[in-house]
Formats: structure tokens, C-alpha cells, sequence
């Protein structure tokens, strides 16, 4: 079996190598790509006779995929599958998996955090603290009692969801299937 890793996934290439080994992998031909091209040409170049695709977010459309006539499964290293051209993958029967749930907990941090710096003004207060000018009108406003409204109701955004009701928040959720 051919494994293709086409784009640098976070990882270095030694801890790769390792879980091949430890996984029995090394009768498969594994190839691994360490920079990153959106180059569609590149990208079939790469691909176009691997079984098994590894990428993290490089977009993944129906002029590759087509032109992997042997490709059997697309692991996606990130949650989403939205670069992915899913209706082609259905068509050819190519499995696609992704990681859900790595990445849960920090991007939903990094979302409250990003609120709390736009809505209290943390970088421009910090900016003219540091200038020595004072507060200047930096003081911000509180979450409590916001309503706050949330495009996708998955596993970051019902996380997201209960951090911002610990701040007294409300929340609304928009979710394409029916929750709670």
C-alpha cells in the first residue's frame, strides 16, 4: 500500500517514521512531503497513485481526487472535512476520517479568548497602558447578560456554548441537524 502524507500535518517526519514502526507499517511504501503546495498540478503529482492520502487542511478537490484512480481512504490530521470534495469521495467509495475532538478544547478557549480581547479591548488597552497614555477609553464592556450567537453547533461550538454560559451569557446555536 502506497501512504502519501502531502502536506506537513504538525508533525516532524521522525515521529512519523516511529508510529509506522511501532505500528507494523513498514511493509507499506509510506512517502512524506514536508512543504506545502496548493498547486493542483503538484498536488496529482504527489497523489495520483496513492492508496492512502494524509493531509491536515490543503483543499482536496475533484480534479485530484479524480486523478487518484488507485486512492482508497483520505485521513485528515484536523476536524473538518469541508476542503474535502465529499460528493466525489461517496461516488468512488473512498472513505474520508478526520480528527475530530483534537482540537476541541483549544479552539474553543481561543474563541472566548478572542471575544474577551475584542469586547474588553484588551490589545488596545494594553498598547496604551504600555505607551504610558492610561486607559484613554479603554475600559470595555462586560459579557454577562450578552447574547451570543454560535454557526455550528458541533463539538467546538456546544464547548464554546458552555464557556460562554459561564460567563452569563446567552446563547443561541444554528446547527444544519436538529439539537437540543
Amino acid at each position: 500500500m502506497k501512504i502519501v502524507v502531502i502536506e506537513p500535518l504538525g508533525v516532524n517526519k521522525e515521529e512519523i517514521v516511529k508510529n509506522i514502526n511501532a505500528y507494523s507499517l513498514q511493509e507499506h511504501e509510506v512517502v512524506i512531503y514536508e512543504d506545502r503546495s496548493e498547486d493542483l498540478d503538484e498536488l496529482i503529482k504527489r497523489a495520483s497513485d496513492a492508496e492512502v492520502v494524509m493531509l491536515a487542511n490543503l483543499p482536496f478537490g475533484k480534479r485530484v481526487i479524480d486523478a487518484c484512480k488507485n486512492l482508497k481512504m483520505i485521513s485528515v490530521a484536523f476536524t473538518g472535512v469541508d476542503h474535502i470534495d465529499m460528493v466525489t469521495c461517496r461516488e468512488r467509495g473512498i472513505v474520508v476520517s478526520n480528527a475530530a475532538g483534537y482540537s476541541t478544547e483549544a479552539v474553543s478557549e481561543l474563541t472566548i479568548g478572542l471575544i474577551l480581547s475584542v469586547y474588553r479591548k484588551i490589545a488596545e488597552g494594553d498598547k496604551e497602558t504600555r505607551n504610558l497614555q492610561g486607559r484613554n477609553g479603554f475600559v470595555g464592556l462586560e459579557l454577562r447578560g450578552k447574547t451570543v450567537g454560535i454557526v455550528g453547533t458541533g463539538a467546538i461550538g456546544l464547548r464554546t456554548a458552555e464557556l460562554l454560559s459561564v460567563f452569563g451569557c446567552k446563547v443561541l446555536g444554528c446547527s444544519r441537524s436538529e439539537k437540543e
